[in-house]
């Protein structure tokens, strides 16, 4: 192999991927790539044999552990889940290195960083670059010499997945959390790989489908204690829903100001939205209780939070709808740690083990808004505070951080390690980050301008494709793509 053929396989592996995620024929399912994740593990040991032996601190014992991921978020959960996990480990990780290889990167603020919890630890790649960032990251690797590599990237990064190929030539452990529980994620295909699914739906289907083994931890967040103010405080009843962007874009529907509509007129309370909505989303639902004589403060927008949990402490949210109509697995493990009883939404019963799995059991779920407004009408204190009982009992027993911590202390740890006392968040280390993050930003929004323009071009030509002549849509998508390779079992 040379570098060529390593950026021509580097390049080709990532344009699959990265057309896997809007792959309209493919189910909802965490599914892999056997024969692109090989291709991607001897890039890997290619890149690791050359180093040559004066890059490689071969004295230096295995010890510590390395986060990689792709770039962060200040809301949503995948952000969130790099928190728990640094949380969750025996001593603080070495690193947190990020690939930068999503256009996300150029929106990237250093709220973000601060919200994994890591500032002072973290560094930039240059993800525009493939070849030459997956270089540099293994040469890093070479003299940080980590004892674990925990992957948390995004499902078409392969620049991670050639970095934790090159890391496990090394000797170093990986451990992949499959947080990508909806599609192909490159990587989950390498050899001797431990990998951590977060929901049962995602392990079963690793188990059954792949064949592959995987470790169930369901997801955690931090305990804030039990609730300690009142159900219907106000009166009447305070429901919320909360969303991240990506969730948004499902719920930017007509369906959702219909849905808060119905929500209020049963009711006669408040509804919370936290999270981002369109200016379009807001005038619609303003709209709509005009229309229906709802008074304009019955509806709260919270466009942005830190905390979900004191989010539902300040606005005293009495029931949470799990986000519609895709559900979010962070916000309901977040609503039963806070005590806050959830309604959840499922069509279909042949939807009910992907739409109700994360559900803890005694929550009510339902199928049109017919039977959303009968179980709003059937609500009263009592009735919450069970449900608040119930929901708090099954956070402790499944979703509890002491869980996470139990889990990755299993493995053993070198005892002669010198670790840092404390990774607090400092306000000249957190200026610096930003600092960091701007001049890294600068060469990746020249790369990704002139091709976001070919790619808002492509989805567009795509997209009038499929409507005017499918057969020729279908003939030049299925080419490049080949389906028959994608691991569904």
């Amino acid at each position: 192999m040379n570098s060529a053929i390593a950026m021509e396989i580097l390049a080709k592996q990532t344009d699959l991927f990265v057309r896997l995620q809007r792959g309209e024929n493919l189910p909802p399912f965490p599914a892999g790539v056997k024969g692109a994740d090989q291709r991607l593990q001897q890039v890997g040991e290619w890149l690791w044999t050359s180093l040559g032996e004066r890059a490689v601190s071969t004295e230096k014992p295995l010890c510590g552990d390395c986060i990689v991921a792709t770039v962060l978020y200040d809301s949503g959960g995948h952000t969130a889940v790099i928190r728990d996990l640094v949380g969750a480990l025996p001593r603080p990780p070495l690193a947190l290195w990020l690939t930068m290889a999503h256009p996300s990167a150029l929106t990237m603020k250093r709220s973000s960083v601060v919200r994994a919890g890591m500032v002072g630890k973290i560094r930039f790649f240059p993800g525009y670059k493939a070849l030459g960032c997956a270089r540099q990251m293994v040469a890093a690797l070479a003299q940080l010499r980590p004892e674990r590599l925990f992957l948390l990237h995004h499902p078409e990064d392969c620049i991670a997945v050639v970095v934790a190929a090159a890391a496990q030539a090394m000797g170093t452990k990986i451990v992949l959390l499959h947080h990508a529980d909806r599609t192909p994620s490159a990587g989950i295909f390498l050899t001797d790989l431990s990998l951590v699914d977060l929901n049962s739906r995602c392990a079963a289907f690793t188990h059954n489908k792949l064949g592959l083994h995987s470790a169930l931890l369901p997801l955690s967040c931090p305990d804030h204690g039990k609730r300690d103010y009142p159900f219907l405080s106000d009166g009447s009843l305070t429901t919320a829903l909360s969303g991240s962007a990506k969730k948004v874009a499902a719920i930017a529907s007509p369906a959702y100001p219909g849905l808060v509509t119905s929500v209020l007129l049963t009711t006669g309370g408040r509804h919370v939205h936290i999270g981002p909505l369109p200016a379009r989303m807001i005038r619609n639902i303003r709209g709509a209780l005009q229309q229906n004589g709802l008074d304009a403060e019955s509806f709260v927008h919270v466009p942005k939070t830190t905390s979900l949990e004191t989010t539902l402490r300040h606005y005293s949210v009495d029931l949470m709808i799990n986000t519609y109509p895709r559900g979010g697995a962070k916000t309901a493990v977040e609503s039963m740690a806070s005590g806050v009883p959830m309604l959840w939404n499922s069509p279909d019963p042949d939807l009910d083990e992907m739409r109700l799995q994360m559900k803890y059991p005694q929550a009510p779920f339902w199928r049109n808004q017919d039977e959303l407004k009968q179980l709003l009408q059937s609500i009263d204190r009592e009735w919450l505070m069970q449900q608040s009982t119930a929901a708090r009992r099954w956070y402790e027993q499944k979703h509890h951080p002491k869980l996470w911590a139990d889990f990755f202390s299993m493995n053993q740890f070198l005892a002669t390690v010198e670790w840092p006392d404390s990774h607090h968040l400092e306000f000249e280390a957190a200026k610096e980050v930003a600092e960091e993050l701007r001049r890294r930003q600068s060469p990746i929004r020249r790369q990704w301008r002139s091709r976001h323009r070919f790619h808002a071009a492509e989805i567009a030509f795509e997209a009038a494709l499929w409507t005017l002549w499918p057969p020729l849509a279908s003939l030049l998508r299925g080419k490049p793509l080949r389906y028959r390779s994608i691991h569904v079992g």
